[in-house]
């Protein structure tokens, strides 16, 4: 995929170019399947060459792009998702997704960037730890796919402990002197605990990237130690999954750390809808609504746009070219769901902003 400067550097060069963008759906894997891609892909054409002012440009810019799906007439795509870009003067850019797309073809001044940014979202990895007294398996999430970065291992091996240190001398008094065996091997195991947390703590800084989630599982008193280590380190991004254990399978980690990335996923958009709806009843840099935030857009003063799932639904163009305009201005973008969506729709008509600032 393209990093998020490539798309933005590609967006700029053509903002003001009539622009061709096709995204196919290719998530599907039955082969009775396998040409569905084409159908919708035709139909969507049909009806936007339709639309278009300017035919035989509109032709031209869809030749660029059919030689690159040419190789995939008698079957699937590959990846999940398609997309393509040009002009009637060239191919842009095309490329498969690793995440499904919507099925769309725009022909419009510039490039429909925002089911892309809405694909690097979902690229954005997530961090787990499953860590207890004596190992830790440390692993990444992204796009649906778990892998394990690291596996880490106290060094518990110790030896003939047992009463080694017990006094021998004949008492009057229950008990014995000295360090019993036990207590020895509780004292080295505690110490080998700790090194192991310091070290898996320093592998999760290195591993976390600035926006990256973490979610940590395994036994609770290791947990709480790394908690602990970790202190303020992506305290806001990070959550403790206490069903997370080495007994899992990876298809039941997979699942445990997506509903664990879910989870802090909806926390940060109800924080989020929370300081914007605060600070906009306050008269504070946001602002609430379509007709005030298209405004903000228009004049570059959005520094983070918020959209509900349910506006993008209901007016899905709109709600690109809003995303389009926050893209051209170096805005950040956050479509929010469920709970947080259902208060910003209901407050707010589904859209708002946090503003660089706010003309009064």
């Amino acid at each position: 995929m393209l990093a998020p400067e490539q798309l933005a550097n590609l967006y700029k060069a053509h903002r003001k170019d009539p622009v061709l963008s096709i995204y196919l759906d290719a998530d599907q894997t039955d082969f009775a399947e396998r040409g569905k891609w084409r159908i919708a892909l035709k139909t969507a054409v049909a009806q936007e060459r339709e639309r278009v002012g300017d035919p035989e440009r509109f032709d031209r810019a869809f030749e660029f792009l059919r030689e690159p799906l040419e190789e995939k007439e008698g079957g699937f795509l590959s990846g999940k998702g398609w997309v393509g870009f040009a002009t009637h003067e060239g191919l842009i850019h095309s490329e498969s997704l690793p995440v499904p797309m919507p099925n769309l073809v725009r022909w419009e001044d510039g490039l429909r960037v925002a089911p892309y940014t809405r694909a690097l979202k979902q690229a954005r990895p997530v961090v787990a730890v499953v860590i207890d007294s004596r190992r830790a398996r440390i692993l990444r999430y992204r796009m649906g796919r778990l892998s394990q970065q690291n596996y880490l291992e106290a060094d518990t091996y110790l030896g003939d402990l047992s009463d080694v240190n017990a006094g021998k001398v004949a008492s009057t008094h229950s008990g014995i002197r000295g360090e019993t065996g036990t207590d020895a091997a509780q004292r080295l195991l505690d110490v080998e605990r700790g090194r192991l947390v310091t070290r898996v703590a320093e592998e999760v800084r290195s591993e976390v990237d600035r926006d990256g989630l973490l979610v940590i599982g395994g036994v609770d008193r290791t947990v709480d130690a790394l908690e602990e280590a970790l202190g303020d380190f992506a305290r806001d991004r990070r959550r403790v999954r206490g069903s997370l254990s080495f007994d899992m399978s990876d298809a039941e980690l997979r699942t445990e750390v997506e509903a664990g990335a879910s989870d802090i996923s909806d926390a940060l958009q109800s924080e989020l809808v929370d300081r914007l709806l605060n600070a906009a009843r306050s008269d504070g840099d946001a602002c609430l609504g379509e007709e005030e935030t298209e405004r903000a857009l228009v004049e570059g003063r959005v520094d983070t746009l918020v959209i509900a799932d349910s506006f993008h639904r209901a007016s899905s163009d709109r709600a690109d070219h809003f995303e389009g305009a926050a893209f051209e201005h170096g805005a950040s973008v956050v479509e929010v769901g469920r709970g947080a969506g259902d208060v910003l729709q209901s407050e707010a008509g589904g859209v708002g902003a946090l503003l660089r600032y706010r003309v009064r």
